[in-house]
């Protein structure tokens, strides 16, 4: 009873601070009377006074309190109890404290259906040997039976070093440290609740991803920086670029797909996945190059015991997207480790524009989503080394075939008069790394990670149905990452133990180009990276982060970024937190080095006056391997309230600000108009010299064109133009995060949980200084200036239904002389799953699921374009799949 009174008045912060609880043997006989007496006096004096300070303050009895426990739907398969008890503390909302090697090597039964939490709680341990015992923290320990709770001193809190499960969570490197920044987190019922067929499809309904970029929707026509190579999928955090995001699985980096580096998220089955946790705040003082609009961070699942296999079937109700996919997920658990396989195989067909009626403008046979062919599968496992040592391995193999019909005319299919592309994709992970204990709490880690992702294109041009040119090209990138990594207590503090991580390591990449038509470029880059991070807990309620990463390159020298973090919770209603960091982004392999031209032009066609008709000017296009890394600077301030006398609410809003300065561009948008603009006037070298030609012209890895009719003569030169990549744009990006959760029970009509999220941003960019300012978001092809989600999941038992809300804001068209006005768009989604149980042999059980995406068929509104075979919508916000009705079944043993 004294503990549910020490509880409440933790939280009303009337006991005071200092303490430590620990699970202590109980010695039976051994303890002496006096000891005994010792004890229970102390006890007993504790417990008077927090009763006395309990009725003073107002506390309801604890009989009150213990009625009000609440009741959650819980769905956790046989597995390992740690596994386990982590998933209940999720479904629960209950804080659970428990040592890795108590639990190693037990398993919990499967749990299924409403419980309160003790009673989920009692079903979980029964027959283990352990019980659960509630800290006057108002965390629930695990301990042996026969164990018990000591208090000492005058604090409740657990020694954290010694007794607690520490979670690395995204955005900090240090072990049970809450970062600084918002973490997103997406489970895998989560997904599946909002008819998520694979991660791309969870990516880019996440508010805070633009889909432009690579994205296998994304159509001719939609701006210079999106298009689909290869008809994967690219976290674009901000709209700053798939390249500006870095991807992880399990916190390793993955090779870069096409030319953008970024990296493919759907080479991740969803039936691996356990979440993903997304931190959209820059992060390159943790993770190195590219976190500069955050982090998306993939997790697998760790131990999966028994079998699951399902079945997909769905179409668009307009015509094509027929979907088929079968994944098979099988996993064993062992003493001491576990070994998880998922197989996965997805087709869908190709949405032509004779399918929808908004695409009447083009010729019937354009294709404006690509079919798709993938299969692939991941491996991942564990295993105790001793008593010390922790192995872990998780490799991955993906496949992917696409295709792209272009007509070139408005009357004859692409395969008479037109382009089509034969794209496939192949790439593969395999990333060991063991984990060992060191002394005093210290923990190590020494991990490999190598990788591959080659795409392979075959385009062809017909005329009159005849193949008029067939070219074959090829982007192959590997990624070969070797670190060491220590984790560990230094120091204690008022607040608990001052923890330190540090990291050290060698990086490489290489990126190689092929075109029939076109010399091959081979690239790399190299680099050798430290890191160090510190968590300082100033007093309970008040902690310090800072970070600093090392990198030094090869071609592109040193860098070093900081980070700065603070977390303030002054009472357990509220939590603020505060990041203020810098992150860069090395430039693209394929803009340094891809194959520099040439082209001779008039002077006059470049705007310049007074010259003679035979003076020339050299105009320089292509790669330049004098870029330097991208840099930005960014902030943010969030506030979470999650009150006590309404649990299961969580509301938060975040800040966030980025200077993202030294973007790569090609500063010089035109060549006519060049010579007599003085914005340009540091990309032009006036009557440079014989030598200065020679080395240019030597240096050319492209073709050198004259198509002045002018013969070539130094002396006829009297300028060059450079019009390759440079490090010049600037781009402000501000806004705001919303987001709301609020988890109920419902008596006997079961529980209900609500998810919502919105992002307001403003995305402002200068191309070169003395320009003015181009606002980008809420404009075609880019961000809308908001996008918001709600989602809904109430579940009875076997039965689940998630209606789901999705809003893109309204856009402007600014290309034409006079701007045009997109609507706002929202579309609504329903999931239904239930699960039927000894259905199947044995006992296993089915659950049907299915969903209807895009309920009232919204459709993308018509835009004005530039190419007959320019795609009239904006490809890059709205998706050509209207209404999808689809099944699922899945049987799991």
């Amino acid at each position: 009873m004294c503990e549910l009174f020490f509880e409440e008045l933790r939280r009303r912060r009337v006991f005071p601070s200092r303490a430590r609880i620990r699970a202590v043997p109980n010695r039976g006989p051994s303890m002496t009377a006096a000891r005994k007496f010792t004890a229970s006096a102390r006890r007993a004096l504790l417990c008077s006074t927090a009763l006395a300070l309990g009725l003073a303050f107002g506390i309801p009895a604890p009989a009150a309190a213990a009625s009000q426990e609440r009741t959650a739907s819980y769905d956790i398969q046989n597995q390992s109890l740690g596994v386990a008890l982590r998933e209940f503390g999720r479904l629960s909302g209950v804080q659970i404290i428990f040592s890795e090697d108590l639990v190693r090597g037990r398993t919990a039964p499967a749990l299924r259906g409403d419980f309160a939490a003790s009673e989920a709680l009692d079903r979980l341990l029964a027959g283990s040997g352990l019980v659960a015992q509630r800290t006057p923290t108002g965390a629930v320990m695990i301990v042996r039976a026969g164990d018990r709770l000591q208090v000492e001193g005058a604090t409740f809190l657990p020694d954290q070093a010694t007794t607690v499960d520490e979670i690395l969570v995204t955005g900090s490197r240090i072990r049970g440290a809450p970062p600084s920044a918002p973490v997103i987190r997406l489970t895998q019922d989560e997904m599946r609740n909002a008819g998520n067929a694979n991660l791309g499809d969870a990516i880019r309904d996440l508010p805070q991803n633009f889909s432009g970029g690579q994205n296998p929707a994304v159509g001719p026509g939609s701006g210079s920086e999106s298009g689909n190579a290869n008809s994967t999928s690219q976290v674009n955090l901000r709209g700053l670029g798939p390249d500006a995001t870095l991807t992880l699985l399990n916190g390793r980096r993955l090779s870069y797909s096409g030319v953008r580096q970024g990296v493919d998220i759907t080479a991740i089955p969803l039936a691996a996945v356990e979440r993903v946790e997304i931190v959209a705040d820059g992060s390159s003082a943790l993770y190195g190059s590219d976190a500069v609009g955050g982090v998306v961070n993939v997790i697998l699942r760790r131990d999966f015991d028994g079998v699951s296999a399902s079945a997909r079937f769905g179409a668009s109700t307009d015509g094509g997207n027929v979907q088929e996919q079968y994944t098979l997920a099988a996993g064993r658990i062992w003493d001491g480790g576990g070994l998880i396989a998922t197989v996965n195989y997805e087709d869908a067909t190709a949405i032509t524009a004779r399918q929808r009626s908004y695409t009447d403008r083009l010729q019937e046979s354009q294709i404006i989503y690509p079919p798709i062919e993938a299969w692939g599968g991941i491996l991942s496992g564990h295993q105790r080394l001793g008593s010390f040592a922790d192995f872990r391995v998780d490799a991955l193999y993906n496949r992917r075939d696409s295709f792209a019909g272009t007509p070139l005319g408005p009357t004859e299919d692409y395969d008479y008069f037109g382009s089509t592309v034969d794209m496939s994709l192949t790439s593969y992970l395999l990333s060991p790394s063991v984990a060992f204990d060191l002394p005093s709490g210290w923990r190590g880690e020494l991990s490999i990670v190598h990788g591959r992702d080659t795409t392979d294109q075959t385009a062809a041009v017909y005329i009159g149905g005849a193949l008029a040119q067939g070219i074959e090209g090829r982007f192959d990138n590997a990624t070969r990452v070797y670190e060491a990594t220590a984790e560990g207590p230094i120091f204690s503090a008022p607040g608990g133990n001052v923890r330190l991580a540090v990291g050290a390591g060698y990086r490489e990449i290489e990126f190689e180009s092929f075109s029939s038509s076109n010399p091959v470029i081979q690239a790399n880059q190299n680099a050798r990276f430290a890191y160090g991070e510190i968590h300082f807990p100033i007093v309970r309620q008040l902690a310090l982060t800072t970070a600093v990463r090392y990198e030094d390159y090869e071609d592109l020298g040193d860098v070093v970024v900081p980070k700065i973090g603070l977390t303030f919770a002054p009472n357990p209603d509220w939590d603020f937190k505060a990041s203020w960091g810098e992150s860069f982004k090395t430039p693209t392999l394929n803009r340094q080095y891809m194959n520099e031209g040439a082209t001779l032009v008039r002077a006059s066609a470049a705007g310049g006056q007074g010259y003679d008709p035979d003076n020339l000017v050299l105009v320089r296009s292509g790669g330049n391997p004098d870029l330097d890394p991208e840099r930005a600077t960014t902030w943010s301030v969030t506030a979470v309230w999650h009150p006590q006398r309404l649990p299961g609410l969580d509301i938060g809003v975040s800040y966030f600000d980025v200077e993202y300065k030294d973007r790569v561009v090609v500063a010089v948008t035109s060549t006519p108009g060049a010579l007599s603009n003085p914005l340009y006037a540091s990309f032009i070298t006036l009557n440079p010299s014989e030598a200065q030609l020679q080395e240019i012209i030597a240096g050319l890895t492209g073709t050198f064109t004259n198509n002045t009719g002018v013969p070539y003569t130094p002396e006829n030169v009297v300028a060059v133009l450079d019009r390759r990549f440079q490090n010049v744009a600037e781009q402000r990006v501000q806004g705001v995060d919303a987001s709301f959760a609020y988890t109920f029970d419902a008596g006997r009509y079961g529980s209900v949980a609500t998810v919502a999220g919105g992002t307001y941003l403003t995305s402002d960019q200068i191309i070169l200084p003395g320009q003015p300012s181009v606002d980008l978001s809420g404009t075609v092809f880019n961000p809308p200036r908001f996008r918001g989600r709600i989602g809904l999941a109430w579940s009875n038992g076997d039965f689940v239904l998630s209606p789901q809300l999705n809003y893109s804001g309204r856009l402007t068209d600014r290309r034409f002389a006079t701007p045009e006005k997109l609507s706002s768009q929202v579309t609504y989604d329903l999931t239904a799953r239930y699960r039927l149980r000894t259905l199947l042999p044995g006992d296993g059980d089915l659950e049907i699921a299915a969903s209807v995406l895009n309920i009232t068929n919204e459709a993308p509104e018509p835009i004005r374009t530039t190419l007959a075979n320019d795609v009239p919508y904006e490809s890059t916000n709205y998706s050509p799949r209207g209404r999808y009705v689809g099944i699922t079944l899945t049987g799991r043993w």
